[in-house]
């Protein structure tokens, strides 16, 4: 039976990084990431609103598409509102998949220092805080 796993937390708490993990675990596993669809609609910066809807939108699409097909799908978010949370897990149940609400959690301190550490890697020309773990590692030392 394929699965729908939504990765929820604070930003820079780890949900890319799982996600990552998970999908390699997972043959023909889907890490769909909303931010990602999100950053693809042109002007999303002056129209969040409309963009943030359209990509869930989207992102529900595509995981229905997916976990029909009978592959499972991961979903790195940060949700407070429970609205989206229960169109996924819709989304699985009609898709005849199981869901999973995995909520990750830690200190305000590490959360503070994750998230900095974060800000100052996309700072960097080469840096891209969505690229799979694996591959920032290369792109590090590539520059060394």
């Amino acid at each position: 039976m394929p699965a729908l796993v939504l990765l929820n937390g604070m930003p820079a708490v780890g949900k890319s990084t799982l996600a990552y993990r998970l999908i390699q675990r997972r043959p023909m596993a889907l890490n769909l990431d909303i931010d990602i669809i999100r950053h693809q609609i042109g002007h999303w910066l002056s129209r969040p609103t409309e963009a943030g809807l359209a990509s869930r939108a989207m992102a529900r699409s595509m995981a229905e598409i997916h976990l029909s097909a009978g592959f499972d799908v991961v979903v790195p978010q940060f949700l407070g509102r429970p609205g989206f949370i229960g169109e996924l897990a819709d989304v699985a149940r009609s898709a005849g998949a199981s869901f999973s609400h995995i909520l990750l959690e830690t200190s305000l301190e590490q959360a503070v220092e994750m998230f900095e550490r974060r800000q100052a890697e996309s700072n960097k020309p080469d840096s891209c805080r969505r690229r799979p773990p694996a591959q920032r590692q290369r792109s590090a030392t590539a520059g060394s």
